[in-house]
């Protein structure tokens, strides 16, 4: 369970937002709105936090909030391109849509074959079908021998790094498989691991003179 104020503030942060108090309350006002509109803000539990009583909302609820917010959102973002990721996000959905009608598997997620399913994700080979992998310590010595190679460098950010494994190869076993990798966030946690430096960690430069 999770407050709409922590929501706000974990969004502000994931789309690079401008962290101000009128984003923040143009933002709150409009989740406000859309909660209301599902009827999930007037039946939500409430708990006393920080003295005050706080609604507080599933993580189903709060990731259905994020998947119609996304776009506004992004719009507001100052560090990804809105209309790249549009452009991106219908080649998905179309790609995705085009392999449903053309498999005949009926009981797997999105109708496709355990094989294709696993090709279309870029799956990594594993005998335990829900098995989510970890960073591998050569992966982790790779990135950072990159990364002092430069000479430019931020400790790795390996919380980031197991989310975004998590979320890509966890999504064909959710509810929706469609939904989570048409998703902004399912193309950026898979930008991110197909980039030949990982984006795990940022540059900074340091003085070698």
């Amino acid at each position: 369970m999770q407050s709409l104020k922590q929501f706000v503030i974990e969004q502000v942060s994931f789309f690079g937002i401008d962290d101000t108090q009128k984003n923040f309350k143009k933002i709150y006002t409009k989740a406000k709105r859309i909660l209301e509109s599902w009827d999930y803000w007037q039946d939500a539990p409430t708990k006393v936090i920080e003295r005050n009583r706080t609604k507080l909302f599933t993580q189903e609820q709060l990731q259905k909030l994020k998947f119609n917010m996304e776009t506004y959102l992004l719009k507001q973002s100052s560090k990804y391109d809105y209309k790249h990721y549009l452009k991106l996000t219908s080649q998905i959905t179309e790609q995705v849509r085009a392999m449903e009608d053309d498999m005949e598997n009926e009981h797997h997620p999105l109708n496709l074959s355990p094989q294709a399913f696993d090709k279309m994700m870029m799956q990594a080979s594993t005998d335990d079908p829900y098995y989510i992998s970890q960073v591998s310590r050569e992966e982790k010595l790779e990135v950072m021998m990159t990364a002092l190679f430069e000479r430019f460098f931020t400790p790795l950010d390996l919380n980031l790094w197991n989310k975004d494994i998590s979320l890509v190869e966890g999504a064909r076993l959710a509810d929706d498989p469609l939904q989570v990798i048409s998703s902004l966030e399912y193309q950026l946690a898979k930008e991110r691991l197909d980039a030949p430096n990982k984006c795990h960690y940022y540059s900074r430069k340091r003085d070698i003179s």
